[in-house]
């Protein structure tokens, strides 16, 4: 987002709450950007249908960078909320949206995975 803004695009973005709308535009202000007209917020949540049309309204790109993620060792709850998001963005698509960028979420690396205890070696 903040190199959007920097670059000098108009860009909205998604909370499942107006009540952090704050925090994010004066994270993206402490790091120089300019968000004044250029910044706009959508409630949305990828586990539900309400407001992808309104957040997609207009728009010629989407970035789809989220999944929800629930720490569980059922695969279906992990699973189901995750194609259900990315499904949501069909909304994109009604929406004449000109490109979709999608972005694959942690999960998909970690799931069923332990954590290693220190970073992998590096081939010489």
């Amino acid at each position: 987002m903040l190199q959007l803004l920097n670059a000098g695009y108009t860009a909205r973005t998604t909370l499942r709450s107006l009540d952090k709308e704050a925090g994010v535009r004066a994270m993206l202000e402490n790091a120089g950007a300019n968000t004044e007209g250029r910044l706009s917020f959508c409630v949305t949540d990828l586990l539900n249908d309400d407001g992808w049309a309104v957040a997609c309204a207009g728009c010629d790109y989407v970035m789809h960078v989220a999944s929800p993620l629930t720490a569980t060792k059922n695969e279906e709850l992990v699973i189901r909320p995750a194609v259900d998001g990315v499904l949501r963005v069909r909304a994109a698509r009604d929406a004449s949206v000109k490109r979709v960028v999608f972005t694959s979420t942690c999960g998909a690396v970690y799931y069923g995975h332990p954590l290693p205890s220190s970073p992998p070696r590096r081939a010489s």
